[in-house]
């Protein structure tokens, strides 16, 4: 199994787990220094195998899937950070798109081996499509305005490609809300950054007004979900790849009660 951006918050999550379950794991990252990840924390990158390197480096990538003879994958490896991807569009781009094309060109060339590939998009792809129409739909349109945004609905539309009748790769695409739970250490998502200011007792920056409405979902489902698709697909290619699985609770709540459950 290949976990690309292993280090992050959902890919040590998925790691931690997958291993739990007897899964052989590859794992690749950026990150050298052993900090601000579960991965280090918790020593799961004592169990599993790690490559260091860059999503978008074909060579690396290439080499990686045949040294390993990788069966199935999910792709995490993104930058994140919506506040990032505004001020510095390009590297997002150049992370989220040509890190997708990167992988999934990697594997057209190399599918001897692989049965299941689960791309991590967001719901963010859709763009605003109002609160009336909440929540997010699977066949909804993509019309994403913000860079980050567009970086996830161009990697989408990409493996869209590679999972047709062309290169026929076995891919699913996800698009989940907001995800939550142990191990996020990205302060600049509300909930870490509450919890963080909460044991600090230091007084919290409100986002907005605190009106804003948002969904948001707990990483131990999200294991799940993960797991799930990619036995689906890997049992079900031809049932199953080219689709888009959405996740989320459907109980948004509010910023501002969220920092009253709390505090």
């Amino acid at each position: 199994v290949l976990i690309t951006g292993i280090s992050g918050f959902v890919g040590s999550n998925l790691a931690k787990n997958l291993f739990n379950n007897g899964a052989n794991i590859i794992g690749l990252t950026q990150k050298k220094k052993k900090e601000n990840s579960l991965l280090f924390y918790e020593k799961i990158n004592k169990r599993v195998k790690i490559v260091f390197g860059d999503i978008a480096d074909r060579k690396l990538i290439k080499r990686t899937l045949k040294k390993y003879k990788i069966e199935i994958c999910f792709h995490l490896a993104a930058q994140v950070e919506v506040g990032m991807a505004r001020r510095e569009p390009y590297g997002t781009w150049d992370t989220n798109i040509r890190g997708t094309y990167t992988l999934l060109e990697s594997f057209r060339e190399n599918a001897k081996n692989i049965k299941s590939i689960i791309i991590a998009s967001s719901d963010k792809a859709y763009g605003e499509h109002g609160l009336k129409k909440m929540p997010y739909k699977e066949n909804y349109q993509l019309k994403p305005t913000f860079p980050y945004d567009t970086s996830k609905a161009c990697a989408d539309m990409i493996a869209k490609t590679y999972s047709s009748k062309l290169f026929k790769l076995p891919i699913i695409t996800t698009r989940f809300s907001n995800i939550y739970g142990p191990g996020q250490l990205n302060f600049t998502a509300l909930i870490p950054d509450l919890i963080r200011s909460c044991i600090l007792n230091k007084k919290f920056k409100m986002r907005g007004d605190g009106e804003s409405i948002r969904d948001y979902v707990y990483i131990d489902d999200i294991v799940d979900v993960y797991k799930l698709l990619s036995k689906k697909l890997y049992l079900n290619p031809k049932k199953y790849s080219g689709e888009v699985f959405n996740a989320g609770t459907n109980a948004p709540y509010k910023t501002k009660n969220i920092l009253k459950k709390i505090f």
